[in-house]
């Protein structure tokens, strides 16, 4: 059994002796579990994990919520590939995006890109999570090269919420989707 959330390290595993990080990296033996853990009931596990999923901050289910909302306004009659975004700003607001194609390809824009658009024509410059999603079910897909790097634009410290249609998410950071990025400090002039 898995129970995915930010704050939630470890989780039960074929065996409730049994652990896995949620990366999936590695299993832990017996001996390896936090000695709390080995004294707790998979019972007790498994509610702290839900309590812990059901303190998920609103601010974030809302972010998923909409990201999810939005890959259903994508314009992608060529791909057919909806993808929807949806950004939390330093100030609490959520901007939405979703991908746009256009029959001369090289016009398309991506949900991130048309979201970050969107935020910075609203007035938001700084931002604290972006949440992606398209309708993939078995993997975690992340922002494009070209998104990365547009986000990067506006920092590093996002929390970054990979969206699969039904929900689940695997959060990351943009600083670990684009380690040694360009930057506004590679352009400034010696003296």
């Amino acid at each position: 059994m898995t129970y995915t959330h930010p704050n939630i390290k470890y989780s039960l595993y074929k065996e409730p002796n049994t652990l896995l990080h949620l990366d999936g990296s590695s299993e832990f033996s017996t001996t390896q579990i936090p000695k709390t853990l080995r004294r707790t009931s998979s019972k007790t596990i498994r509610q702290t994990c839900d309590q812990a999923s059901s303190a998920m901050t609103d601010k974030v289910k809302e972010l998923l919520s909409k990201c999810l909302q939005a890959k259903d306004m994508a314009h992608c009659p060529y791909s057919q590939f909806p993808v929807g975004a949806a950004i939390l700003t330093e100030d609490g607001a959520i901007i939405t995006g979703c991908n746009v194609e256009n029959a001369s390809y090289g016009l398309t824009v991506c949900a991130e890109r048309t979201a970050i658009q969107r935020a910075v024509a609203e007035g938001h410059k700084k931002f604290k999570a972006i949440a992606v999603t398209c309708d993939i079910k078995d993997n975690f897909v992340g922002p494009c090269g070209a998104c990365r790097q547009v986000l990067m634009e506006f920092g590093s410290n996002w929390i970054v919420y990979l969206t699969k249609p039904d929900g689940s998410y695997k959060e990351t950071s943009l600083s670990e989707l684009l380690p040694l990025a360009f930057s506004s400090e590679h352009l400034a002039k010696d003296g």
